[in-house]
This record gives C-alpha cells, structure tokens and sequence, in this order.
C-alpha cells in the first residue's frame, strides 16, 4: 500500500534464513487475516443458536471484525510507514491471538462483539503492515514472490476458512475456531520478534488521527442504524444515531478538505472514472461477504446440512477463485480490464439466478453451479477492478489508489453482511425470531429476497462498468 523504500541497505535482509522467516511472517499474517474473515460464516447458525439470536443480529459478528479493519487499517498503514513497523506487527500478532482466546471464552453475544472488534484491530495491524514487510525488507529481486506469498497467504485463508470453520464446530463446538489461532499466533509474535528489523522513525511524516477517529464513527453508526431499523424499525434511537452518523460525515469532510496530510485526499474524488470503479468494488465484496453470510443458514436450515457440509459446500466457490485467479490475473496483464470486469459484475446476476433456483428440492446441484460461478466473480474481477482503478488515474495517485482500493474491500465486507441481514429481515418478515425457532418456509422468503437484492446489485455494477469502460479511452493493459 505504502511504497516508501528509501532504506539504508542495512535494513535489507541478506541471509537466508531471516528471509525465510520474514516469508513466514507475511504469510501467516495474511492467511490469519482473511481465515477469521471466513471461518465464522460457516458457524454462525451455531453461534446464533448457542446464545438464542436471530440471524440478522449474529451478523455483526463478522461485520464488527470488518468495519473495524475498514475503520482502522489507513491509520496504522502510515504509522507502519513512519517507523515503527516493527512495533505494528508485533503488536497485531499479539492483540490478534489475545482477541482470539478472549473470543473463544466469551460468555455472552455481546462479549463476543468486543472480542471480535479487539480481534479486528489486531487484524487491521496485520493487513497495513504485512505488505509493507516486503518493500521494506526483501532484496529487489524477492519483492515480486514476497508479493504472490501475500496474496497466496491470504487466498488461503478465505478459502480454507469455511472448511475449518465446518470441521472444527461440527467435531467440537464454535470455540474451536478461535481457539486454533492461539498456536499460531504465538508462533508468529516469536518469529516476528526474531526477524523483522527496527527502522529509524520519521517524525515528518503526520497522519489525521482525528479524520479517522471520525470517518469510523460515521462508519459505524450508519451500519447500525441501517441493520437496527430492519430489524426494529426506525425508532426515535435509531434517528438520534442517524443524526450522529450525519454529523461525522459532515465533520470528517470539512476536516479532510482543509488539512494538508488527510486520511483520504479528496481532489481525488473529482475523477469519476475511480469513484465509479470504487463503488462497483465495494458491491462485488458486499455481494462475496453477503452470501458468505447468508449461504451457511440456507446449507443448515433449508438443505439440513450440518457444519461441515455446509463448509465443504463453501469450498467450491474459494477453489474456483484460487485455480482461475493466477490465469486471470496474466490474463489480465495481457489483454486489459475491460472484458474481465464486465464478466466478473455479469457473474453477480448469473450466480443470484442459480441461487434462487435453489431449494430442498432442487437438491445440491444449482448451488454447487452457484458457488463456482460466485468464484468467478473474484478470480475475474479481483485483478480487473484493481487494475481499472489504477487507469483511473495520474501515475502520482497510484499509492493512494491502492491503499483506497485496499480500504474497500473491508468497508464493502462490513456494508455487505450488515444490508444482507437487513434485507433479509425484510423479506422473511420475521424480524427478530432467533435462528432455531426459525421456519424453513420464513427462512426460504428472506432468502430469495436477499437474492433478487443480489441482481439488482448486479445490474447496478454492469451499468456502472459500461459507462467506465466507454468513457475509458487509453490503453487498459498499460499497468502489465
């Protein structure tokens, strides 16, 4: 995200075994990042049913990990930047694995919202800074693998998520899956305590501490008041929370708009190509964490699948995406966005029809045809979007574009569970009514609701695409 590699060449890593174990690091890092994005999908009907929640507010146990990634993940990317990486990633392995044995213990629906925030935060630590790991460290001629091992790390811990999350809370309970990153996280706290080396601080570099602690409230309190008011109408509460939300936005662009280092550079919004490209990324990770949601409660309540079915069944669409998803991406480099972005948003519609389709009597089979075409949409449009985002604009706008782009994915992840469940609540009609008390017939009406949403939100981004893609007039291979 941050490309600053102005080192003294110290601070590289020549030997071969702390290169190693700095690979380890990144890895693991990433993989533990996107792994607790996805395994708790899996076990969120069991989660609901242990503590006796409805399915619309067991959601915010992914949406609070999410938005507090999304809220957080700037702020320590630039302190990362200023010097104390060292201390970032340390401190995330460490405020990760303690978030994660807390979460495992809670007693309660709500202790475990504040576990799982604590859990973000050390998530956010990890993700700003594990990239940079790379640029800072590794010799010129390993940045390109150190890069693959990132991504690598991270697609398989979205994929592998579910799977371990079905087994691990169909063998033992839903504990279990936060429990397995205690052993891991300690590994890493000591590898990362060995190897990552303490850089000189820059005390020129500032950040707008205050913008973010702004742009976060307005974060959250908007994802509440649009969850809430599904769930318990539009109260008086709701409307008090709502004005807050307003406030903060106001707030954080009059800040933004006067302060010479701001959290996001706003001229840049002038350019309609990005904000375009932005919007349609954030809907393609609101569609992915969406049904990431949604998919297990239709596995268990409709299917009458057990846990690890339903995670089994949430493999097809993350092997998908990691056997196409390196083809796609040279593919990409080759011929240009256009074509795979316009199929990526396409496959939104495509997978919400064989979705709706789907039924106990349909059995498994347009699910799984489901799930692979829900695959494609990322292994078509993760490296597509990105790359049409960064055409969007001057080669001096790349950095922040990247490190918008980045902060997109996890604000579309917490946007996407949180109107998922909304919609949902909607639909059933049943607002409210906790998950075992839930009848397949309530349960089967919010879901076909959520998916017609989908193909909105499809058509919505073709739409978008198009305009994009005919306004884009230069070479849309040119960042190969």
């Amino acid at each position: 995200i941050y490309m600053d590699t102005t080192l003294s060449r110290d601070m590289i890593l020549q030997d071969r075994r702390a290169q190693i174990m700095l690979f380890a690091v990144i890895a693991i890092g990433t993989f533990l990042d996107w792994l607790d994005g996805t395994i708790v999908t899996v076990a969120l009907p069991e989660i609901a049913a242990s503590f006796s929640m409805s399915a619309s507010d067991v959601s915010w146990i992914v949406t609070v990990y999410y938005l507090t990634m999304a809220g957080l993940i700037l702020v320590f990317g630039k302190i990362s930047d200023s010097g104390h990486i060292r201390g970032v990633i340390i401190w995330g392995f460490t405020i990760f694995t303690s978030g994660s044995l807390m979460c495992a213990l809670s007693w309660s629906y709500e202790m475990l919202l504040v576990f799982r925030a604590i859990q973000g935060l050390g998530s956010a630590m990890l993700a700003s800074s594990c990239l940079m790991l790379v640029v800072k460290f590794l010799p010129p001629g390993m940045i390109a693998f150190g890069m693959s091992l990132s991504v690598l790390g991270g697609s398989l811990g979205s994929a592998l998520g579910p799977v371990i999350g079905g087994i691990l809370t169909e063998m033992l309970s839903w504990h279990w899956i936060f429990l397995i990153n205690v052993p891991i996280g300690i590994i890493s706290i000591i590898l990362s305590i060995r190897v990552v080396p303490s850089l000189e601080l820059d005390a020129e570099r500032r950040f707008d501490y205050v913008g973010s602690c702004f742009l976060f409230i307005f974060l959250a309190t908007a994802l509440f008041v649009v969850e809430s008011s599904s769930t318990h109408g539009i109260s008086s509460t709701s409307l008090i929370i709502l004005a807050v939300s307003v406030v903060f936005l106001v707030l954080f662009y009059l800040r933004e708009k006067k302060i010479d280092y701001p959290v996001i550079r706003l001229d840049v919004f002038r350019n309609h190509g990005l904000v375009i490209v932005a919007v349609v990324y954030m809907l393609v990770n609101a569609y992915y964490m969406g049904l990431m949601y949604i998919l297990p409660f239709f596995f268990t309540v409709e299917l009458g699948m057990n846990t690890m079915g339903s995670g089994m069944m949430m493999l097809v669409q993350a092997v998908t995406m990691l056997v196409l998803c390196l083809f796609i991406g040279k593919a990409v480099d080759r011929r240009g966005w256009k074509l795979f972005t316009l199929a990526a948003v396409a496959c939104i519609v495509i997978s919400a029809l064989f979705f709706i389709v789907s039924d106990a009597e349909t059995g498994i089979i347009m699910p799984v045809i489901g799930l692979v075409v829900m695959g494609l949409v990322f292994a078509l449009g993760g490296s597509s979007l990105t790359a049409s985002a960064i055409d969007q604009v001057p080669e001096e706008y790349h950095g922040f574009t990247s490190a918008f782009m980045s902060f997109i994915i996890y604000l579309g992840a917490a946007i996407g569970t949180t109107l998922y469940s909304a919609m949902f609540n909607i639909g059933s009609g049943v607002p409210g009514v906790s998950i075992e008390n839930l009848l397949p017939v309530d349960f089967m009406e919010g879901y076909v609701f959520v998916m017609i949403v989908t193909m909105v939100l499809g058509f919505i981004s073709i739409a978008l695409m198009v305009w994009v893609c005919q306004r884009f007039k230069g070479n849309s291979a040119k960042n190969a």
